[in-house]
């Protein structure tokens, strides 16, 4: 995670509500806070370093949420499925692919090596859904 700091002004400044870096906070300063869970605001605090302070909350994710066991098990189906694409659709060596759309629809998929044309892919589409890939 990136580190945010504000930097006030360096000078005094003529608004009691504004402090120097490192003074104590003027009594009529105004604070910065946040609207919690329960609908009331919360100060933002900092450390002596000036770093924000978060909590951090440890529970359990929702039913459903991504978890790396989830992304294992789709980055499996994606190879298994490029597994079986691989010389069938997909030529097996290639450095470039070259798209072709119709509207928002990809028509045709040429796959390149050394910018020779070594396999064609052409999508037809009924609708919004695909329906055919014919591969020459």
């Amino acid at each position: 995670m990136a580190a945010f700091y504000a930097k006030y002004p360096a000078s005094v400044s003529t608004n009691p509500s504004v402090g120097l870096n490192g003074d104590p906070a003027p009594l009529s300063s105004t604070q910065v806070a946040g609207v919690g869970p329960d609908g009331d605001l919360h100060p933002i605090s900092t450390d002596n370093n000036g770093n924000q302070n978060v909590n951090v909350i440890s529970s359990a994710i929702p039913t459903g949420a991504a978890t790396e066991a989830k992304q294992d098990t789709q980055i499996a189906q994606v190879n298994t499925i490029l597994g079986r694409l691989t010389g069938a659709l997909v030529p097996t060596a290639f450095d470039e692919i070259s798209l072709t759309y119709t509207g928002d629809n990809v028509t045709t998929v040429e796959y390149k090596l050394a910018t020779v044309v070594v396999k064609t892919l052409t999508l037809t589409y009924s609708g919004a859904n695909l329906t055919n890939v014919v591969a020459s």
